[in-house]
C-alpha cells in the first residue's frame, strides 16, 4: 500500500467509513480501498455504531493487519438511534486535507480510483468537491444493475445551485471526494 506514497508528513487524505451490521459486505468494501495505488498517504477511518453482527471484528482484525493506516471508532451504544449522525464524529478524527467517502456495504472496483479523483481535483482551483458515477448493483435480482449519476460525459462543473436541485441525491455519496 505505502510503496509509492511521497513524504511522510501524515495522511494527505482520510477515507471514512461507515458501518452497521454490515458482516456480508465489509471485507469487499476494505479491500476496495487498500488496493488503492497512490502516490500520497492516506488513513482509513471507520465508524461502526455498535453492531450486532461480526462487523467489529472484521474491523479489528483488519485494524490489527493495517495498525498505520486504519483507525478505529467503535460505539458502545447505537448513536443513530439516539440522533446522532456518524459524520460528526467520523469528520472530527480525521486528519487528512481530502476525505473521501464510502459506507460498508459499499465498494471501489477501481485501483487508482483515489489518484484519479484527487489528481482531477487538483487541476481547478479552489475545488470544493468531487464525485463519480457508480454502479448500484442487486445481489438479490430484484432490480437491473445500473449506473448512478449520469450527470455529465466526462469533467464538468456545476454549480452550487445545480447540485441543490438534485435534492440530496445528486451524486452517490461513496463516490465523493
Amino acid at each position: 500500500i505505502k510503496r509509492n506514497w511521497k513524504g511522510d508528513e501524515g495522511p494527505l487524505l482520510s477515507v471514512v467509513l461507515v458501518t452497521y451490521n454490515q458482516e456480508n459486505y465489509l471485507i469487499q468494501a476494505l479491500d476496495g480501498i487498500l488496493m488503492q495505488e497512490t502516490d500520497f498517504p492516506f488513513e482509513v477511518v471507520t465508524h461502526d455504531d455498535c453492531c450486532t453482527d461480526n462487523t467489529v471484528n472484521i474491523l479489528r482484525e483488519y485494524a490489527k493487519k493495517y495498525p498505520t493506516i486504519i483507525k478505529l471508532i467503535l460505539q458502545k451504544e447505537n448513536q443513530w438511534s439516539k440522533g446522532i449522525m456518524p459524520g460528526k464524529t467520523i469528520f472530527n478524527k480525521a486528519s487528512g486535507k481530502y476525505i473521501a467517502v464510502s459506507d460498508g456495504d459499499d465498494y471501489w472496483i477501481d485501483p487508482h480510483k483515489l489518484q484519479i479523483q484527487l489528481d482531477e481535483m487538483r487541476k481547478i482551483k479552489d475545488c470544493q468537491m468531487s464525485f463519480h458515477s457508480v454502479i448500484d448493483k442487486w445481489e438479490d435480482g430484484s432490480k437491473k444493475d445500473s449506473i448512478t449519476t449520469k450527470q455529465a460525459n466526462g469533467n464538468k462543473l456545476f454549480t452550487p445551485s445545480e447540485v441543490l436541485v438534485g435534492g440530496g441525491a445528486f451524486c452517490p455519496t461513496t463516490s465523493w471526494m
